[in-house]
């Protein structure tokens, strides 16, 4: 169902928070032996995983079976043309993508 109210970039940012563990929140992760670090957004769906050797601050974004690794900031944008694939009516997320960051429009394209 298209959402005509969806946020813009810098509103999906906001929602971001940091999660220690990501099995306390999705419970189809509960066979994962280990904590999963990660930050979500909007909802426990939409969540970037610190990467393996973090050591960069680099997080890794996974949609299906495509993603990107980069900058937090990188990984939101990415995230963010996926939330708005998802959430907006057709006028609104082109209206929306014009808008948001290259690395949006780049892997989600109009």
């Amino acid at each position: 169902m298209a959402d005509q109210n969806a946020l813009t970039f810098t509103e999906f940012q906001a929602t971001g928070r940091k999660v220690d563990d990501l099995r306390q929140i999705r419970p189809d992760m509960d066979d994962i032996a280990d904590p999963v670090p990660a930050r979500i957004y909007t909802d426990a769906n939409l969540y970037l995983e610190p990467a393996r050797d973090n050591t960069n601050g680099e997080y890794i974004a996974e949609v299906g079976n495509s993603g990107v690794q980069g900058s937090l900031e990188e990984c939101e944008a990415y995230l963010y043309g996926y939330y708005l694939h998802e959430v907006a009516g057709d006028d609104v997320r082109d209206e929306m993508m014009r808008m948001a960051p290259e690395v949006t429009r780049k892997h989600w394209s109009l």
